[in-house]
């Protein structure tokens, strides 16, 4: 859940500093070296883009845990609803024999 609140807070991020021309945002020094390769227009498109696909994926994607979504076949409901198994620590270690 707090994966997608971040993404979804990035997205908008991105796109609220494309929409509002925000300076400070794109004259910071992580973005600068972008503005100067491509130019503020280019950078400008993107910082939409990169935003609107942190967007998506805070839209699309499941955490692995999640719940088995509405459409899912039988087996992959049952895939999602086992829990994990587990070997137990000794099962690849040989047996020793009892100390006389």
């Amino acid at each position: 859940m707090w994966f997608k609140i971040c993404l979804a807070s990035a997205g908008v991020l991105c796109l609220l500093a494309v929409v509002l021309d925000w300076a400070w945002f794109f004259d910071n020094w992580r973005a600068r070296p972008i503005v100067e390769a491509l130019g503020k227009e280019v950078a400008q498109l993107f910082y939409a883009l990169l935003g609107a696909c942190f967007l998506f994926a805070a839209y699309y994607l499941e955490p692995e845990s999640a719940a088995p979504r509405a459409g899912a076949t039988a087996p992959e409901k049952a895939l999602s609803a086992a829990p994990p198994t587990q070997e137990p620590a000794s099962a690849g270690l040989r047996q020793l024999a009892p100390y006389p």
